[in-house]
C-alpha cells in the first residue's frame, strides 16, 4: 500500500497519463480530478469511449484502485490483468518513480 509520498508520485504519473489521454489517465481524470460519484463516472467513461461496456470501465477503476491504494480484485484473472497494467506503468521511464514507489508497485 503506498504511503503519502509514493501515492503522490503515482497520482502525478496518472495526471501525466491524463494529459496524454491514455485510457488509465482518462479514468483518473474523470474519477479523481473531476470527483464524480460512482453513478456518474461509469456513464462518463462510457460516453468518452463511445458506449463501451460497463465491464471495461469497471476494469479501469480496478486498475486505479490497485495503483493508488493497493486494492486488487479478488478473482485471479482480473488480478493478473491489473498486475500487468502496473508493470506497464512502471516500465514507462518518463514517470521517473523513486525506489520506494517502485518497491510499492512491484
Amino acid at each position: 500500500m503506498p504511503g503519502e509520498e509514493e501515492g503522490a508520485e503515482i497520482d502525478g504519473a496518472l495526471y501525466e497519463e491524463a494529459k496524454e489521454e491514455s485510457s488509465l489517465g482518462v479514468a483518473f481524470q474523470i474519477l479523481v480530478l473531476e470527483d464524480m460519484s460512482d453513478d456518474e463516472w461509469i456513464g462518463a467513461l462510457q460516453r468518452h469511449y463511445d458506449h463501451t461496456s460497463p465491464g471495461y470501465v469497471i476494469g479501469l477503476r480496478q486498475h486505479l484502485d490497485a495503483l493508488r491504494f493497493g486494492i486488487f480484485p479478488q478473482d485471479s484473472t482480473s488480478a493478473r490483468q491489473v498486475a500487468a497494467r502496473m508493470k506497464s506503468v512502471m516500465r514507462r521511464r518518463r514517470h521517473g518513480f523513486s525506489d520506494s514507489t517502485r518497491a510499492v508497485l512491484e
